[in-house]
């Protein structure tokens, strides 16, 4: 393997002439970068514009289209509730819709031994 180089301190000289060269470079892209950020910002206000466009165009065939078919039926539901008090039974146990039936049970079964 190579042996590790030593690093020479640089001269004033060198150091005003690398610090001339990254300035003129972040100048350069300084520039380049202001383009691509006009450009960013023209893109992201089109890609808004479209949807925008596509959003409204979802709410118009969405008012425009008939409900689907079991909504009509919730909806009949609905309106022939309207005014109408809810049903409340006294007993928890028991609703108008099970009658006083035992439950039923199932029997034990008998172990078969050999």
């Amino acid at each position: 393997m190579s042996e590790p180089t030593e690093r020479s301190p640089l001269s004033p000289e060198k150091i005003k002439d690398r610090r001339a060269k990254l300035v003129s470079f972040y100048k350069e892209q300084v520039l380049f970068l202001k383009h691509q950020r006009d450009y960013e910002a023209i893109i992201t206000e089109l890609d808004e514009l479209a949807m925008r466009r596509m959003v409204a165009q979802m709410r118009m065939a969405q008012m425009q289209a008939p409900p689907p078919p079991d909504q009509d039926e919730n909806s009949n539901q609905q309106d022939e509730n309207e005014g109408k008090m809810p049903e409340v039974s006294t007993n928890n146990l028991q609703t108008k819709e099970q009658p006083n039936e035992p439950i039923p049970t199932l029997s034990p079964r008998k172990l078969k031994t050999t």
